[in-house]
């Protein structure tokens, strides 16, 4: 099994999208806050899927800070 990404909703528990890289993921994030403000991505999560099973990288202001959307200083 190859390694792919995944944005989900951490409200509805809806998933956003399947990527086949991080990077593809946190562009998704960085461009939903530039278009439609920081809020509409702040309840995001990136979880990685692998051959050993899931694991979380990432979740609100620590995914929005990852992807450039959001600097170290700010809040949500």
């Amino acid at each position: 099994m190859s390694k792919h990404y995944e944005l989900m909703d951490l409200t509805s528990g809806n998933i956003v999208g399947d990527y086949e890289t991080e990077d593809e993921a946190l562009e998704i994030v960085r461009r939903g806050a530039m278009d439609y403000g920081v809020s509409a991505v702040a309840e995001l999560g990136l979880s990685e899927t692998d051959g050993d099973g899931t694991r979380v990288i990432a979740m609100r202001s620590e995914l929005l800070e990852r992807s450039g959307a959001l600097q170290p200083a700010q809040s949500v």
